[in-house]
C-alpha cells in the first residue's frame, strides 16, 4: 500500500525549506557563468571550460549541426562552435545541460517516470525554439531552456520523493506537481541566480488566460510549446480551443494557421525539424 499523500507531501516541504538538500549547478555550468561575467573571455578560454564536460562539448557540437543554424559546413572545433553560437548562447545551454543532470535516480520507478517526464521536455522545448526560430521572435536558445526551466520543480518533487519508502503512483504524483512545482521550481531558480524572466515563464506557464501585452515573447512562446506537447501526446486532451488562447492570438499569418485537428499548422508541418532539434537535448 502507497504511503498516505501526506506523508509525500512533507517529503516535498522538507526538501523545499531545507536548501542543503536542494541540487546546486554543476561546477562546469558555474564556472561558465563566471567565465561570461569577464568582458576579458575570449572563445578559446571558454572552449577550455567547457571541455571539461565531454557530455557538454558534445551538446554544442550537436547544435551547430542542428536545425537551428542549418550550417552546411559545421565548425569542428570547440573554439570555433563557441564563437558561431555567442557566448549568451552557450551560457543558456550550459544551463539546459544542466538540468538533465542534475537529479539522481535510484530507483526503477523514478527512473521510469523521469524518462516520461524528460521525453515530455523535450518535445515542448523542441517546438518552443523552433517557433522563435521560425517566427524570429526572441532568442532560440534561451526559449528553449525557458521550455526546460519551467517544469524544473516537477524533476525536483521527483528527486524529494527517492527517498520514499514507496515511490507515489501517477495520480498521486502529479496531484504534488499541481500543488508544489511551481513553487518548488522558484525556488530552485533563485537558489541558482537565474534571471527573473525565466522565473516569471515558470511561474505563468499553463495558465492559458494569463500572458504579457505586446508582441509575442518568451512566455507566448513557451506556452504554444507546451499546447502542441499536450497535443501531440495526447490527442484525446481538454485543452480549451488553442483560438481562445491569447498566445495564439498574438501570432500573424502565416504562423497562425491551424489544421483540422485544431493545431499549428507550423509545428504539424514541421515535425522533422522539430525532431532534430528535440535531439540536441536527448
Amino acid at each position: 500500500m502507497h504511503e498516505s499523500y501526506s506523508v509525500y507531501k512533507s517529503l516535498v516541504q522538507k526538501v523545499m525549506l531545507d536548501p542543503e538538500q536542494l541540487p546546486s549547478l554543476p561546477a562546469v555550468t558555474l564556472n561558465i557563468r563566471t567565465a561570461l561575467n569577464d568582458e576579458r573571455v575570449t572563445s578559446e578560454r571558454l572552449a577550455v571550460i567547457c571541455s571539461k564536460d565531454p557530455a557538454f562539448s558534445a551538446l554544442l557540437m550537436a547544435t551547430v549541426s542542428s536545425p537551428l543554424y542549418a550550417q552546411s559546413s559545421p565548425p569542428t572545433t570547440l573554439a570555433a562552435v563557441i564563437s558561431l553560437l555567442g557566448l549568451p548562447r552557450v551560457s543558456s545551454l550550459a544551463m539546459a545541460h544542466s538540468v538533465k543532470s542534475l537529479f539522481i535516480l535510484r530507483s526503477a520507478n523514478v527512473t521510469k517516470m523521469y524518462q516520461q517526464i524528460w521525453q515530455r521536455l523535450m518535445i515542448k522545448s523542441g517546438v518552443s525554439s523552433f517557433l522563435s526560430l521560425k517566427i524570429k521572435k526572441g532568442v532560440p536558445e534561451q526559449v528553449m531552456l525557458a521550455a526546460l526551466l519551467s517544469e524544473v520543480g516537477t524533476l525536483g518533487i521527483l528527486s524529494a520523493l527517492k527517498e520514499g519508502r514507496e515511490f507515489p503512483d501517477s495520480k498521486t504524483f502529479y496531484q504534488l506537481c499541481r500543488e508544489y512545482s511551481k513553487g518548488f521550481g522558484a525556488i530552485l531558480l533563485s537558489k541558482w541566480e537565474i534571471e527573473r524572466e525565466f522565473i516569471d515563464v515558470l511561474k505563468f506557464c499553463g495558465r492559458w488566460k494569463n500572458t504579457s501585452a505586446g508582441e509575442l515573447n518568451t512566455l507566448d512562446l513557451v506556452n504554444l510549446g507546451l499546447y502542441a506537447t499536450v497535443k501531440l501526446i495526447n490527442p484525446r486532451n481538454n485543452l480549451p480551443p488553442i483560438t481562445e488562447i491569447p498566445s495564439y492570438k498574438k501570432l500573424t499569418p502565416p504562423f497562425n494557421a491551424l489544421n483540422e485537428q485544431g493545431s499549428l499548422c507550423i509545428v504539424s508541418d514541421h515535425l522533422d525539424e522539430i525532431e532534430s532539434i528535440k535531439k540536441v537535448l536527448a
